[in-house]
């Protein structure tokens, strides 16, 4: 069980990840294209979300594992997009997807050594403390 949770948890970060590179990435091109406010993207893109990063954006409280100043940050740049003018904008959210690419790549990559790694791990612990008992 331990195994599997240290695994959801991976998942539940990862997925956070994506969808905050995802916002960006829809952020940008409403931005570039269509002039579009923030408001209405924020709606757009809350519309068929409800992972962490959905509930990040609509204030709630989230279970994602980072540490609390990292999240204040995340918050922070959210709450800045759409302060200054829109190609300086579009260059800072470019910047910022960009950076979000790298981590998202990296989390999918540790899913896949550390999570199956701690699943086997737990099921052979769970197998040894079997037969310690029996």
């Amino acid at each position: 069980m331990v195994g599997m949770w240290i695994r959801k948890r991976l998942i539940v970060r990862a997925g956070f990840w994506n969808d905050y590179y995802d916002y960006i990435s829809f952020v940008t091109e409403k931005i570039a294209y269509e002039r579009t406010p923030l408001p209405e993207i924020n709606r757009a893109f809350l519309a068929d979300r409800n992972g962490e990063f959905a509930r990040l954006l609509k204030g709630e409280e989230t279970s994602v594992s980072l540490p609390i100043a990292q999240l204040t940050e995340i918050k922070e740049y959210v709450a800045g997009i759409g302060r200054s003018d829109a190609d300086t904008q579009i260059a800072s959210l470019q910047g910022k997807a960009a950076e979000l690419k790298r981590i998202v790549e990296i989390d999918c990559d540790k899913i896949r050594k550390d999570g199956a790694l701690y699943f086997k791990l737990s099921v052979l612990i769970g197998m040894v403390a079997f037969i310690i008992l029996v």
